[in-house]
């Protein structure tokens, strides 16, 4: 009987916990980060990053930085401009997530 017992313990809190997880995986910011992970990956894959990184003007002139990020962007390929308009909406909406005080997203701030 006791081993009966143990036994649908062990069944219950495995679903419980399995539950918990795929609840965990399907939050608001969750689901957002996998859309940005995805969108990264096809950046990586559409972007040499180590010729924008060569090209680059220095770091700290912030007013060329400005120009040559305007221009790679506005003389990229279609596709490459709307993973990086995406992304930045996605960034914008997960923290927007992060900071807003709702109980549905599973802590309260």
């Amino acid at each position: 009987m006791d081993k009966i017992n143990t036994q649908f313990k062990t069944e219950t809190m495995r679903r419980i916990y399995t539950l918990f997880f795929i609840k965990k995986l399907s939050g608001r910011i969750a689901i957002k980060s996998y859309i940005l992970l995805v969108l990264i990956y096809l950046q990586s894959k559409l972007i040499f990053v180590q010729a924008v990184l060569h090209n680059m003007p220095s770091p700290t002139d912030i007013p060329a930085l400005y120009h040559f990020y305007t221009y790679a962007f506005l003389n990229t390929r279609a596709l490459v401009q709307i993973t990086i308009i995406v992304a930045l909406t996605t960034i914008v909406f997960m923290l927007r997530d992060f900071f807003r005080k709702d109980a549905s997203l599973g802590y309260m701030r």
